[in-house]
Parts: structure tokens; sequence; C-alpha cells
């Protein structure tokens, strides 16, 4: 019996993730017809959905949220990205451009395999 009710809880899971994707996508394509709030009201779906059902958000889906007032972070639109080099560790800094908030994610650059 384990097994039926393991296979039904990653079905569910499943559905949820494909769901906040979908809710994502169309957040996105609002704030690029210029709805922001209905963008908005999208995104706080997404972590009400993810809160019900326990189930984790996508890092792709996490990170283009912003934290402080919950709009899509689009690249141009919404958002500003930057990567500052200090030494030999690197950031990605997302800064929003509704509400100014600053996103710092590490990064770790490819290495060259040479000759």
């Amino acid at each position: 019996m384990k097994k039926r009710n393991k296979n039904r809880k990653t079905y569910y899971k499943d559905l949820v993730q494909q769901r906040m994707q979908l809710l994502y996508n169309q957040a996105v394509n609002d704030v690029r017809k210029g709805e922001l709030e209905h963008a908005r009201m999208l995104t706080q779906l997404i972590k009400k959905l993810s809160t019900r059902n326990r189930v984790k958000i996508p890092v792709t889906i996490k990170r283009g949220i912003c934290k402080n007032c919950g709009a899509p972070l689009i690249p141009g639109l919404t958002s500003r990205v930057r990567i500052i080099r200090d030494g030999r560790t690197s950031r990605i800094v997302v800064t929003c451009k509704v509400c100014g908030w600053i996103h710092r994610y590490p990064f770790k650059p490819q290495r060259r395999t040479g000759r």
C-alpha cells in the first residue's frame, strides 16, 4: 500500500508544479501586456499553491518572482541583471525596477579546460 500512496504523492506534486509553471507563464505574459497587478495576483496564487500542497516552488520560478513586491522579474522590463566579479567568485545581482529590491545570487563561472 505504501507504494501506491507514494505514487499518488508524486503525481500530485508533479501536477502542482505544472500548474505553477502555467501560472508563472501567464504572469509573464500579463506583465508584457502591462497588467502588473494581475501578474502579482498570479504570483501570490503560486505561493499559496506551494504552501497549501507542501510543494517547493521550482528555482527557476522562485528566482523569477520579487520577494518584496511579488512582481515577475523580466530582464529589461521589471528587472535589471548585472554580473559582479569579486576576484575568483562572482554574483548575479538582480534589481527589481518596480520596488528597488536587490537580489544577489552566487554564481560560479565555468572554468575553461585548455589545450
